[in-house]
């Protein structure tokens, strides 16, 4: 074995490496945030709704656009939020724009989120409402 390498015949190499992940990308974590805050807002309407939250919350995504059935169609708020993120990522992904993605993003997460809020006095309480925005308010303080 000595005299193969030392003769030049087998060299060593380094082991491949995996390919650095990136930590997070812009367009992943606008689509995280707006994760949490739909879950936070699930977990409230769910002792409320019970099985029918899933669907009753899904009533309320906005389809006005195209890409927007194409960000919501396979959005599931009991999966795994990585599961969701793949998801829409894929979606947006189309545009071939990060900048246009993250804008797409975020401008039909506020609209769903809106139309969220806008049912809520129908559902929740006074004091569950007020303890649900001070929930998100604390949530994005801290971003």
């Amino acid at each position: 074995m000595y005299s193969l390498i030392s003769s030049g015949l087998i060299t060593k190499r380094e082991s491949p490496q995996p390919p650095e992940q990136h930590t997070t990308d812009k367009l992943t974590s606008v689509l995280a945030i707006y994760m949490d805050l739909l879950k936070t807002i699930y977990n409230y309407l769910e002792p409320i709704l019970g099985p029918r939250t899933a669907t009753t919350v899904a009533s309320w995504r906005p389809a006005s656009l195209t890409e927007q059935n194409r960000i919501f169609g396979k959005l599931h708020l009991n999966s795994p939020k990585a599961t969701n993120i793949h998801y829409m990522r894929e979606a947006l992904e189309a545009l071939d724009d990060e900048r246009a993605a993250c804008d797409l993003a975020t401008e039909s997460f506020n609209l769903y989120i809106k139309n969220i809020l806008d049912q809520l006095p129908e559902i929740l309480e006074e004091a569950n409402r007020q303890a649900l925005l001070k929930d998100i308010q604390h949530y994005l303080d801290r971003l």
